[in-house]
């Protein structure tokens, strides 16, 4: 599977067993979903970073949220939704930064303005033609069905669905 797709299951996983308030502090955490613990605090700092209100309860032996907290991630694929660019600002894990670059991508072959590859990647602020050229065959291994009109010189969809993540915070009842 895509290492993208695995680190944002990865990080809902995390949420999830913080939400549930499981027991276990950041070893055993570490250990259940099979990461370091440097890994782990990794993905402490983008759920941070998110808003995340993660403290460690001693009486308990848990990790848990202070206040009413969800992460949720999904991938849609409708023309007229837009992606959270604010919230995206906040992320500083290069892998999720891959979620703001997809979405550039998917803008660009939308709105038809994304021109030979020769010059897309100075548009996506990418090093060089081959990274822009790895970069597009990972996103199209996302789902993304798209293909290069030769004579436009511009990447269209097939369907004219657009492929955004949306990355959402959203508040959340805690069960009793």
């Amino acid at each position: 599977m895509n290492k993208l797709l695995d680190r944002i299951d990865l990080l809902q996983k995390i949420d999830t067993h913080i939400l549930l308030q499981k027991e276990g502090g950041v070893t055993v955490v570490a250990r259940k979903f099979k990461i370091s613990r440097r890994r782990l605090y990794t993905y402490f700092t983008i759920l941070k970073d998110l808003g995340a209100p993660i403290e460690y309860n001693r009486e308990n032996r848990r990790l848990q949220y202070k206040t009413n907290f969800r992460i949720q991630i999904r991938v849609n694929t409708f023309p007229q939704i837009e992606a959270p660019k604010e919230l995206y600002k906040k992320i500083k894990d290069i892998t999720l930064k891959k979620i703001i670059l997809f979405n550039k991508i998917d803008e660009y072959i939308f709105t038809k303005t994304s021109g030979p590859t020769t010059g897309f990647y100075k548009k996506l602020k990418l090093r060089d033609n081959r990274e822009c050229g790895n970069t597009l065959y990972e996103f199209k291994n996302m789902g993304a069905d798209f293909y290069f009109d030769r004579t436009d010189l511009t990447y269209r969809y097939a369907k004219r669905k657009r492929f955004n993540f949306i990355l959402e915070v959203l508040p959340f009842k805690i069960p009793e």
